[in-house]
């Protein structure tokens, strides 16, 4: 039982990262484009960081369950 709930899911995981990737690079160059500083700073510091993590942990988490 204790080597079900040590495997991760890859693949959930890297769909969860993939999707996050793409709406944050819309995000970013929606910023760029808008000369907007903050917005590009807050799209790469929440979705190339946060959410990434955040569904590392959601993976990890769902696994365990």
């Amino acid at each position: 039982m204790n080597e079900l709930r040590r495997k991760f899911d890859w693949s959930a995981f890297l769909v969860r990262v993939a999707a996050i990737g793409v709406f944050a690079t819309l995000w970013l160059v929606d910023s760029v484009h808008r000369h907007n500083r903050t917005g590009a700073i807050a799209a790469v510091g929440i979705g190339y960081a946060i959410l990434p993590a955040l569904a590392y942990l959601y993976t990890r988490y769902h696994d365990a369950r």
